[in-house]
């Protein structure tokens, strides 16, 4: 029989093959946030396998059996797996910023696509916005999406906002950006 694996070697080695495969750097916050998933993993698999799991602050040093310890690995190693895929389309359409705030507090600011939003801002300054909100078809959420971006608010603050997640913004601006896409084609072939 083999030895028992402790619980806490087994976030470890997720850990430590997580960010290996990945590429995060230790000591970074994205490795603090892995490991914290990890554990966070590892105590909801734990919970499912044991009614009455031991709270105190040692669960880390339960003792599992090989099988057990394969597991509970998979588990955690599914749950960042699927976190990071979440991230990475997410960080696609943003580019995170730090920066010192009004307090003198580092930040994380979000930079959406600017190009986008400076074509799109330019449309609006080229024909009044009711009528070309009405040609396109927009409806109230789409014209409030448009207003809020152009107001400078990011997607997930606008997400925020109206209660939506920001892909739902994402898809939603894309399709306006097609839209106004085809508008521009229709004028530009009428002036040639």
């Amino acid at each position: 029989m083999k030895a028992p694996v402790l619980l806490g070697e087994c976030i470890l080695r997720v850990v430590r093959a997580f960010a290996r495969r990945y590429r995060v750097a230790l000591g970074t916050e994205t490795y603090r946030e892995v490991n914290a998933i990890a554990q966070g993993a590892a105590w909801e698999w734990l919970c499912q396998q044991f009614s009455d799991p031991d709270g105190s602050e040692r669960w880390e040093e339960v003792e599992l059996s090989e099988e057990q310890g394969r597991a509970v690995m998979g588990f955690m190693w599914n749950e960042l797996r699927d976190w990071w895929r979440e991230e990475y389309r997410f960080y696609r359409h943003c580019e995170p910023l730090e920066g010192l705030d009004e307090d003198g507090e580092w930040r994380v600011r979000e930079l959406e696509d600017v190009s986008g939003l400076a074509a799109l801002e330019g449309v609006l300054e080229e024909a009044e916005w009711e009528s070309l909100a009405e040609r396109l078809g927009l409806s109230d959420r789409d014209r409030a999406i448009v207003r809020l971006l152009c107001d400078g608010y990011t997607q997930s603050e606008v997400a925020e906002q109206l209660g939506l997640c920001q892909s739902g913004v994402a898809k939603r601006l894309a399709r306006i950006r097609r839209l106004l896409a085809q508008i521009r084609g229709d004028s530009g072939d009428e002036a040639s």
